[in-house]
């Protein structure tokens, strides 16, 4: 059993530590027992209260600033370190638990895809952390994307990955991207399934896209002469664009019965809006400039066929026309 006190307030102006006891506060109920409660006053100008076991024992000899003190004196220096993808800039805020008892030491840090984020010490130390969360995500995804290294899409040859594009919702990765070159030398980055669904197949340098070289494919198949019985990239007086110039069919063909036919080889940009192709404002546009031309035919008697995205190989394309009637 604990001593009695006959005099609880004979430490009042005494040192424990950085503590200097000011005022006897009472007893306070602890647990099963009462201890005789003190307010002190720490070097740092912080009052606490603590009881006077703790004092006595040692337990406590601050309001927790040496513990602080001790940790920001221990701490080693990160600056310019490289931790995985980590570049550790300098030093970050220390971040402590609400009861002050335990903390850690934080370092701000660039990623190496450009992130910036306070990491943990002990996670850099460990590696436990060694990226913002991109590296990670890069292998998931490539192991989910098929490996288009070698491979030719038309004129273009891939030549390795070049990452991903990035989900801004999840942050995760959602399209591969392919670094390519022409066969007119130019390198290029193009996601993989515009290149796997042929709507790219050139820097830009060849003009035409796949639906409209399998059209002319069939063309000539069915005996038409390009440049005297069809031709491509063609245009009509009085055919204007919302810009005021003159559009440009993608066939214009005489048919051997005597009939004339506009074929219009759509992709998937006529239907909808995506960024890669300009958005809604390019997807209004196209698509004013498809009713004019379609109207444009009628007034003129003018045949009017489409081969449509859905149409990815040779064959559907042929069935496409033939099932329109034209031909």
């Amino acid at each position: 059993m604990a001593k009695a006190i006959t005099n609880p307030e004979d430490i009042i102006g005494e040192r424990f530590g950085k503590l200097t006891v000011a005022e006897y506060l009472g007893r306070v109920k602890k647990g099963r027992q009462t201890v005789p409660m003190y307010k002190c006053v720490c070097d740092c100008g912080n009052a606490v209260e603590t009881d006077r076991w703790l004092l006595l024992k040692g337990d406590k000899k601050s309001c927790g600033c040496a513990y602080k003190d001790a940790g920001r004196a221990r701490k080693e220096d990160f600056t310019g370190r490289r931790f995985g993808r980590w570049t550790v800039i300098g030093p970050a805020p220390t971040r402590y638990s609400k009861s002050g008892k335990t903390r850690r030491i934080m370092w701000k840090c660039r990623c190496d895809c450009g992130t910036v984020k306070d990491v943990g010490a002990r996670a850099l130390k460990t590696g436990m952390s060694t990226s913002c969360g991109c590296f990670q995500k890069e292998n998931i995804s490539a192991i989910m994307v098929d490996d288009l290294t070698g491979q030719h899409f038309g004129s273009l040859t891939v030549v390795r990955r070049a990452g991903s594009t990035i989900d801004g919702k999840t942050g995760c990765a959602k399209h591969a991207i392919w670094h390519c070159v022409c066969s007119c030398g130019k390198e290029l980055d193009v996601m993989g399934f515009s290149l796997k669904n042929g709507d790219t197949t050139s820097c830009g340098c060849r003009k035409s896209s796949k639906y409209e070289d399998m059209t002319a494919e069939y063309l000539d198949q069915c005996g038409y002469k390009k440049d005297v019985d069809y031709f491509r990239e063609y245009t009509f007086d009085g055919l204007v664009g919302v810009g005021g110039g003159l559009l440009r069919v993608d066939f214009f063909v005489h048919l051997h019965d005597g009939r004339d036919l506009i074929i219009e080889c759509q992709g998937k940009q006529h239907y909808r809006a995506t960024k890669w192709y300009g958005g809604k404002p390019y997807l209004q546009k196209l698509q004013e400039h498809d009713r004019r031309k379609r109207e444009y035919a009628i007034k003129h008697n003018i045949e009017y066929a489409q081969v449509f995205p859905d149409s990815i190989t040779f064959e559907q394309v042929v069935n496409s026309l033939r099932e329109q009637g034209v031909m």
